[in-house]
């Protein structure tokens, strides 16, 4: 994931909800990536800890199943000084 932006969408009731998609690359790519690899999940609800669709006809839910670590980050070292 390297982006989440928030959009609003105006019910038929006159509520308005707040909802989000998500941006994100392939992890192949996640190393180096161009704006030709983004992919997009549209109009995403957090209920609680899950991550669903805004429309109660879309039954699917977002997983996060792991997080690499950003391409720029340096391993951490440890010196033991005695």
């Amino acid at each position: 994931m390297i982006e989440v932006k928030e959009y609003f969408y105006a019910a038929p009731t006159g509520e308005t909800m707040s909802h989000f998609t998500i941006v994100y690359v392939p992890p192949d790519r996640a190393a180096k990536y161009r704006d030709c690899d983004h992919q997009w999940i549209n109009e995403c609800v957090a209920v609680g800890d899950r991550i669903l669709m805004l429309f109660e006809a879309n039954s699917d839910e977002v997983f996060v199943v792991d997080r690499m670590r950003p391409a720029d980050s340096q391993p951490s070292r440890t010196i033991l000084i005695t």
